[in-house]
């Protein structure tokens, strides 16, 4: 639902009246390998629109690269709780019954999320589960918890 196209010009654009006089820093978990591989790509992407962005994960950072999981399925929970991890506030979700947000609400909760220029999601990678055949009663809860009290396996045949 949200642009994803590079944009650029738009940057030059919202960059004219800021000067930058040193690298900004790029924090990102020294111990995770992946993450230094995006703060790579995001200084090569940020240098394209004329910023200078040094990933370093020792210096004070001027912005922070963060790996956060999805704890629930359901949008409106997935997303109080990434605005809190975020240290956001909650977003004002106009609820047209007592109990759910409607697509809309979730929707434009999403987006005051991310016009305050607080966050920037880079990628969601879903995660999957393949089982064998000899593995039965496997199920996985609301949360994408697993639920394993009954699973069992079956001898497996040639």
């Amino acid at each position: 639902l949200f642009p994803t196209a590079p944009d650029t010009a738009r940057a030059r654009q919202v960059l004219e009246g800021i000067t930058q006089s040193s690298a900004w820093n790029l924090g990102y978990d020294q111990a995770d390998p992946a993450a230094r591989v995006i703060a790579e790509r995001i200084a090569l992407n940020a240098q394209d629109a004329g910023i200078n962005i040094k990933p370093n994960p020792f210096a004070s950072p001027d912005a922070q690269l963060v790996r956060i999981r999805l704890v629930s399925r359901d949008a409106q929970v997935a997303l109080s709780h990434l605005a809190s991890s975020l240290q956001l506030s909650t977003p004002d979700l106009h609820k047209s019954s007592p109990q759910v947000a409607s697509t809309a609400d979730l929707y434009a909760a999403e987006n005051s999320v991310l016009q305050t220029q607080r966050v920037i999601p880079l990628l969601y990678l879903r995660t999957s589960v393949a089982l064998a055949r000899n593995v039965h009663g496997w199920s996985e809860g609301q949360d994408g918890s697993w639920n394993l009290s009954n699973v069992w396996l079956s001898p497996e045949k040639p």
